[in-house]
C-alpha cells in the first residue's frame, strides 16, 4: 500500500514565501507604491503624481473594475 501512496512530507515554507509567490502572481509592488504615495500625501511628504498614476493604471489592469450592467 505503501507503494501506491507515499507518505507525505512537511515543506518548511515562512510566511515571506508565501509572500513572494503572491507578490509574483500580484503586483503588490503597485499597491504598495498606491499606499506609499497615499501615506505621503496624507503627511505632507513629498507625493509624486506620476509614481501614483502608474500605480494605479497598473492594478487596473491586474484587478479591471467590473463591467457595467
Amino acid at each position: 500500500m505503501r507503494a501506491l501512496l507515499p507518505s507525505a512530507h512537511a515543506y518548511d515554507i515562512s510566511f515571506w514565501d508565501v509572500a513572494s509567490i503572491i507578490g509574483s502572481l500580484v503586483g503588490l509592488d503597485s499597491i504598495q507604491v498606491i499606499w506609499d504615495q497615499m501615506a505621503n500625501l496624507a503627511t505632507g511628504r513629498e507625493f509624486d503624481p506620476v509614481v501614483f498614476s502608474v500605480a494605479v493604471l497598473d492594478v487596473l489592469t491586474i484587478f479591471p473594475p467590473p463591467a457595467a450592467a
